[in-house]
């Protein structure tokens, strides 16, 4: 019979699971960096500011590009938190009658 071996019990530190870091809500354009956190209400607004930054990395003027979508996430973060067809023609609406938000 085979004696019995008293041990401690050792807890191995549990791994800390990372947290999932969503991209920031900053977006760096021609050196000057923006902050979109205003945003944070439309729908999927971290996919969207991901595809942001990948689009302006090959526009040639990405200020210009970027400030003209920012207004109109602005639009749609005002009035109506989904971007569709219904928003992109108040937006349209709004273009042609010079009263952009």
């Amino acid at each position: 019979m085979t004696k019995l071996k008293r041990e401690l019990i050792v807890l191995k530190p549990l791994i800390k699971e990372s947290i999932i870091e969503f991209p920031k809500l900053e977006i760096t354009v021609e050196e000057k960096t923006y902050d979109i956190s205003d945003l944070t209400n439309l729908e999927n607004i971290h996919a969207i500011a991901t595809a942001l930054k990948i689009y302006l990395k090959g526009q040639q003027s990405s200020r210009a590009v970027f400030l003209e979508l920012r207004n109109f996430l602005r639009f749609i973060s005002k009035h109506s938190e989904k971007i569709d067809e219904k928003s992109i023609i108040k937006y349209k609406k709004s273009l042609d009658t010079n009263d952009v938000c």
